[in-house]
């Protein structure tokens, strides 16, 4: 285990070269990619992904980013998961997958190999028998108040609807019972939709093969409404381009324990200082869009 209030990525990471390129490129020993991994970057196009341990579901290793965000993102666990964390932002725990610390693992081989940091974070698939996912842009803006003129413009260009819309899907994948196989949708096909057609994404996303599961879109809105009523009153943290990732179980009825909700990415997550306490507007806007458009499928 490495510290966590002292962890900075490994040097390396900073390096852009044919060393640091063809570690990326390799599965660790003993490792496997996330299967269930459905936004961000993965060991398929040369950047570090997801990884669990062969043979062990309990837990998923998440890249930890460079410089400031792999560290910002390391410290809001820490806090989260801390024994000295507040009651507002510990109102928090439930909806954010059980943090279990950071490691250091060796990619690549021979004069390729160097060591990268990742998050230890709780498996949400590790009790689902057939796991559709779904990962969820949450507020109307994805940049923090960090963010350079253009970064601010990249991100505006890059799905000009969320402004409005307060949302974005990210990617999905969907089990069929009629093919026993998923259908996997990438970033590219959610930065396609508009409003009118991301409506039409979700109902996909519930659309089994055989019937809609709206048992499902039932249980998450009863869990979106508890994760709204936490948000109408927490004013300690702020979340830019954070994810909802939400799944259930294919093959299971839906029940607190085969649908799960939680917040993820915090990246760009800022926890206010007291004196400058307030709500989150932004994420607030954009749950409340969400929670409509999931109310249209019933």
């Amino acid at each position: 285990m490495v510290d966590v209030l002292r962890y900075r990525p490994p040097i390396a990471m900073n390096a852009v070269d044919s060393r640091s390129a063809a570690a990326r490129c390799c599965v660790p020993d003993g490792y496997e990619p996330l299967p269930h991994q459905v936004a961000g970057h993965q060991f398929s196009n040369g950047k570090f992904g997801m990884l669990r341990r062969r043979g062990d579901r309990s837990a998923v290793l998440k890249p930890i980013q460079k410089y400031p965000k792999g560290a910002r993102e390391v410290e809001f666990y820490q806090r989260l998961f801390s024994s000295q964390c507040g009651p507002e932002l510990r109102s928090l725990q439930c909806w954010v997958p059980r943090y279990y610390g950071v490691t250091d693992v060796v990619v690549g081989h021979g004069m390729a190999e160097e060591k990268q940091g990742f998050l230890l974070l709780e498996d949400q698939a590790a009790r689902l028998h057939c796991a559709s996912v779904l990962d969820v842009k949450i507020g109307r803006r994805c940049w923090d108040t960090e963010a350079s003129a253009q970064k601010i413009e990249v991100e505006l260009s890059k799905y000009p609807q969320q402004e409005s819309l307060g949302y974005r899907i990210s990617a999905m994948r969907v089990y069929d019972q009629t093919k026993n196989d998923y259908e996997q949708y990438s970033k590219h096909y959610g930065l396609s939709l508009d409003g009118s057609g991301v409506l039409r994404a979700l109902r996909l996303f519930f659309w089994n093969g055989k019937e809609e599961r709206r048992d499902v879109i039932r249980q998450i809105l009863s869990q979106l409404h508890d994760l709204m009523a936490v948000f109408q009153t927490q004013s300690v943290a702020h979340f830019y381009s954070s994810s909802l990732l939400i799944l259930y179980d294919g093959v299971q009825p839906a029940s607190a324990s085969t649908v799960r909700v939680k917040m993820i990415d915090f990246a760009h997550t800022f926890v206010l200082p007291l004196a400058k306490k307030e709500r989150d507007e932004n994420y607030i806007y954009g749950l409340s869009h969400f929670i409509d458009g999931l109310r249209t499928l019933l």
